[in-house]
């Protein structure tokens, strides 16, 4: 048994240590020109990378007073009303079913704004971080960058390009210890439902990856209808 422990969240595979050879690891982007009010941070990877611990850490630099937490509405899998990373660590969150009401969810006074899973928001969440950073607010992205087919989520590449700060998280290999940049779907897909944690999905490397047999659903259940229609 093989525990990886990165930034106080454990992934835990049944791989051989000596077949570990790569570590999770971050790569960051900076635009070099600066917004002239808010910023936007992006942190993207596959399921298992710690992208929501790291959603976490970073919104508890700010007082609760001045942050607001979103999570999409679908996500129900650990707590409805928190954000919650695979290790089990957790926050309080807003849940928002689209884009359009997150504005007027923020509170008044909030200068940082925090939404987790942003995949499952339509193209529409672009507008929104957009006009948060243009009002003065620091707004962090966490999100998948690659769905279980690897094909790349519109709103997050979008996020993406118009970001101050980019960080893109990696994960082990479940299959090899690796570096996993892909999102493996190990169970069957029961009525477009892609929402899941360990029992649905791994993390893999290129060569341990493979696409569900199934094709691409759309419009899955629990989702914002725009996350599949966006791919077209």
């Amino acid at each position: 048994m093989v525990v990886h422990w990165r930034e106080s969240c454990f992934i835990v595979w049944n791989v051989p240590a000596e077949v570990i050879t790569a570590s999770i690891m971050d790569e960051r982007r900076v635009n070099p020109i600066p917004r002239p009010a808010g910023w936007v941070h992006v942190v993207i990877g596959p399921m298992f990378s710690g992208k929501t611990e790291t959603l976490i850490h970073l919104a508890e630099q700010h007082p609760p007073e001045s942050r607001a937490v979103f999570k999409h509405a679908s996500d129900t899998r650990y707590d409805p009303q928190r954000v919650v990373s695979h290790a089990g660590t957790v926050l309080d969150a807003t849940a928002a079913s689209d884009a359009s009401t997150l504005v007027d969810l923020i509170p008044a006074g909030a200068s940082f704004v925090a939404i987790d899973e942003c995949q499952f928001f339509g193209i529409g969440l672009v507008v929104v971080v957009e006009s948060l950073a243009e009002r003065g607010i620091g707004v962090l992205i966490v999100g998948l960058d690659l769905d279980s087919w690897a094909n790349a989520f519109p709103v997050m590449d979008a996020l993406a390009e118009r970001a101050d700060e980019v960080t893109r998280r990696s994960a082990v290999c479940a299959g090899c210890g690796r570096v996993a940049r892909f999102t493996q779907r190990v169970a069957p897909i029961v009525d477009g439902n892609m929402i899941g944690g360990s029992e649905s999905f791994e993390p893999r490397c290129q060569a341990c990856w493979t696409p569900p047999e199934q094709a691409v659903v759309e419009a899955p259940l629990r989702i914002d209808a725009s996350y599949r229609t966006d791919l077209r």
